[in-house]
């Protein structure tokens, strides 16, 4: 009924993945993946939509590091993993290193020639 990409796509990318040497695991729901990558289970997780990304890095916190990547875009695409902060632009208390990072993270991906 709402598709079949974990079945299709999904699940064998990850046995390719595994079979290539990488430690992964999936394809899992969000609720049971985002507990696991909070208690360091997980050095990342690849998400499907922004929403699903965004929505759990807002959670835990908006001063945490994170840079939310864009697969196949053709070039790198890094964002903060938080909104616009219009309640708070223009007020001086914005912190900038998120922006920073998501930069720093972007601009290193794009010198090595990832083609996302």
């Amino acid at each position: 009924m709402f598709g079949r990409e974990e079945i299709d796509v999904i699940g064998p990318a990850i046995q390719k993945a595994k079979q290539d040497g990488f430690d992964v695991k999936g394809p899992l729901s969000p609720d049971a993946a985002f507990p696991m990558a909070l208690r360091g289970d997980y050095r990342g997780l690849v998400c499907m939509y922004h929403d699903q990304a965004n929505i759990a890095r807002k959670v835990i916190g908006r001063d945490k590091p994170g840079v939310s990547l864009f697969l196949g875009m053709g070039v790198p695409i890094g964002t903060v993993p938080h909104g616009t902060a219009y309640d708070i632009a223009w007020k001086g208390i914005a912190k900038h290193n998120q922006f920073v990072r998501a930069i720093t993270v972007t601009a290193s991906l794009a010198a090595a020639g990832w083609q996302g």
